[in-house]
């Protein structure tokens, strides 16, 4: 199976160029173990970006987690939205990204985060974990004067 596959060459360049394959754009050095994605081209992964294992890509705004939106576009299917991880990112193990998320340069999401419908995680930005469908915010990048 595709799985197994993808197994042997977790943290290759292989498993990147495998990925480019299927339609995702991937930069250059880029850290994954297999993640779990149905829309492969609708992903875009800079440069550096670090994966644990077990992540999901969700980009069918479709699906019943997203209400909200479905609410404001008077009950039409909305389709499928990009998500974006920034040049130096980190989404690590168990995390789960939802339609239109964006995690920006050098952001990073800790074990078990939700990136909910249309997220955006500033640069340099610390989230770990989830409570209510939201993600917890630990640290955000405080530069000096």
């Amino acid at each position: 199976d595709f799985e197994g596959i993808c197994e042997m060459w977790v943290n290759t360049e292989v498993l990147s160029s495998i990925y480019r394959l299927l339609g995702a754009r991937v930069g250059r050095r880029v850290q994954m173990d297999a993640f779990h994605a149905v829309e492969h081209d609708l992903l875009t992964i800079e440069d550096y970006t670090v994966f644990g294992s077990e992540v999901l890509f969700c980009c069918d705004s479709r699906a019943p987690w997203t209400p909200q939106a479905s609410a404001q576009s008077g009950g039409q299917p909305l389709g499928y939205e990009p998500i974006r991880c920034g040049k130096a990112s980190n989404v690590l193990d168990h995390c789960t990204l939802l339609p239109g998320a964006t995690v920006a340069e050098r952001a990073v999401l800790g074990t078990c985060t939700l990136a909910p419908h249309r997220a955006y995680f500033p640069p340099l930005a610390i989230h770990s974990g989830s409570s209510r469908g939201r993600s917890l915010h630990l640290r955000d990048h405080s530069a000096p004067k």
